[in-house]
Formats: structure tokens, sequence, C-alpha cells
């Protein structure tokens, strides 16, 4: 896997997860974006969809930009058996997603 080859992706979190733990294999489903646009919208479709249950409350969410290991055959064999968390190589907050109607 070479150090310097990396390609950028966008996401979404919960802003009540930890920092060090986002990333860490619980589980739960993460979903990836080409653009920090199209992950926003996806927020903003998932704030809508919350909105219109009276049970659930809308919690912010962050969005964002992530630098992982370029696709390559190594890569894809430590995405499969270790997750995604240890191809990022950075993290960060772009956006917070509130209260946005």
């Amino acid at each position: 896997m070479a150090d310097g080859l990396h390609c950028t992706l966008y996401s979404y979190s919960p802003a009540t997860a930890q920092r060090k733990q986002r990333w860490h294999e619980d589980g739960g489903q993460r979903h990836f974006y080409g653009t920090a646009e199209a992950a926003r919208q996806a927020v903003l479709h998932l704030k809508r969809e919350v909105k219109r249950d009276p049970e659930h409350v809308w919690e912010p969410m962050h969005l964002e930009k992530l630098e992982i290991a370029v696709p390559t055959t190594d890569v894809l064999v430590v995405l499969l058996n270790q997750g995604v968390s240890t191809l990022v190589k950075s993290c960060e907050i772009i956006e917070t997603i509130d209260n946005i109607n």
C-alpha cells in the first residue's frame, strides 16, 4: 500500500460521536459520497425523514471530508478484513447540520 496515495470521500456522523471512535467498526452502516454536496443532501433527506416521525428527535450531524488509501488489491483486502477505519488517513469535519428547516 503506497503511503502517499489517497482519494477524498465525504460522509456524515452524529455530532455526538466521539472523534476518536467514529471510524471504528461498530456494526453501523456507513454511507460515503463523492462530493460534499451529495453528503449534505443525504443528511437533509435524513433530517426530513426524522422530522416526519414524532417519536424521533433530530440530532446534529457532522459532514466529514475523509482521505482514504487509493483502492488497490491490497487496500481492498484490508478493507474486507479489517474495516474502513484502517484506511482513513485523515478526517475533517467540514460542517455541522443542526436546526435547518
